[in-house]
């Protein structure tokens, strides 16, 4: 896209952010505007789904509502790291272009001595005045190889400097996209890796981008029996089981608060179907204990939706089809996998352990 249509596509969504705003009674600061203007445009699917799903209730969104979903969704990385990343590479710069400044005045001057040393040296001189021309040639040469070696240690200070700055800034964007109790991408780093696998998909019928939604049975329970350490520390240990279960080039992603994903680039339906299985299972056979006492909680189980092709190569399609086989994994009596769209030999019924509460 041309600078001249990016400056239109934007006048656009601008022109369609602030009339959504008014409507909502969201107040004209940058925080809120920048809510509103993904949501127009549209480019990450589950702030778009958050936002639909409140408006639903025909609630406007709370100021604690706008910042906690701006956190989570549009606030890249930490600002002051990147603060601090900017002004110290405006300092390597600046450092540079007075190098280079430098480096230019040292090398006309060092032009105009030698201009003068050989229009002295066409002229006749005798030994002594020659001698004197040649001392004066080769200190001038001595005081500017010291220049230039000084500037070339600068240089190469300078791309140290550069490349630890280049890791400083990559380290932030990572933290960005991870999730810091369970060490998992987080719902931006989803994301991305579903938009990637997406772009990536041949569009094949038999296989590719394949999307699994997890969501822990009964958390509620478990946070108001036990409280929310030992909630963190179930979904520590379910987050755990997923990121085990991965091979390379697959990502599992704290989706919510206890809701997780796991985007499988170029999958078959078969291998989505084993994934799902074999981390429900593995939930289900694991044990929670009390810190203190080691007291066991009750099992702990996930339902499983799952997404395979065909389906249109759309993240919300996606995550809209994933959801719907979630939530018939829970309505059938959780601890289980459903997978949508069913195949033609088979039905969508779940698939799974039954033995769990229905509701």
């Amino acid at each position: 896209m041309c600078r001249q249509d990016e400056m239109a596509y934007s006048a656009e969504l601008l022109r369609l952010t602030l009339p959504q705003m008014a409507r909502h009674g969201s107040s004209m600061n940058p925080l809120n505007y920048a809510l509103w203007y993904t949501f127009v445009a549209g480019s990450m699917p589950a702030l778009v789904k958050d936002v639909r799903a409140q408006l639903v209730l025909n609630d406007p969104l709370t100021s604690q509502q706008v910042r906690s979903l701006f956190d989570q969704y549009i606030n890249d990385y930490d600002i002051e790291e990147i603060r601090r990343v900017r002004s110290d590479l405006a300092g390597v710069v600046d450092t540079v272009a007075r190098s280079t400044q430098e480096s230019r005045a040292q090398t006309e001057a060092f032009e105009e001595s030698l201009q003068e040393h050989v229009a002295r040296l066409q002229q006749p001189q005798n030994s002594d005045e020659l001698s004197r021309t040649l001392t004066s040639l080769i200190s001038d040469t001595t005081t500017m190889r010291g220049n230039v070696g000084a500037i070339q240690q600068q240089l190469a200070s300078t791309v140290q400097e550069i490349g630890r700055l280049q890791e400083a800034l990559e380290q932030a964007r990572e933290e960005s996209l991870r999730d810091p109790l369970t060490g998992i991408a987080n719902r931006r780093g989803f994301d991305a890796a579903l938009n990637e696998a997406l772009r990536a998909d041949p569009g094949r019928e038999d296989s590719g981008c394949c999307l699994l939604l997890v969501d822990i049975d009964h958390f509620k329970r478990v946070n108001d029996t036990y409280g929310h350490l030992l909630g963190d520390r179930v979904i520590v240990a379910v987050a755990k089981v997923l990121r085990d279960a991965l091979v390379p080039g697959q990502t599992a992603a704290r989706y919510g608060g206890e809701e997780f994903a796991i985007v499988m680039p170029d999958a078959s339906r078969g291998k989505a179907r084993a994934l799902a299985e074999r981390v429900r299972a593995e939930v289900a056979r694991g044990r929670v204990k009390r810190r203190d006492g080691g007291e066991e909680i009750g099992q702990i189980t996930i339902s499983v939706g799952v997404c395979v092709p065909p389906v249109d190569r759309d993240a919300e399609v996606y995550m809209r089809t994933a959801d719907e086989a979630l939530y018939s994994s829970k309505a059938n009596g959780r601890n289980c996998v459903t997978i949508f769209p069913p195949s033609a030999s088979q039905s969508s019924a779940p698939v799974g352990a039954r033995q769990c509460e229905t509701g």
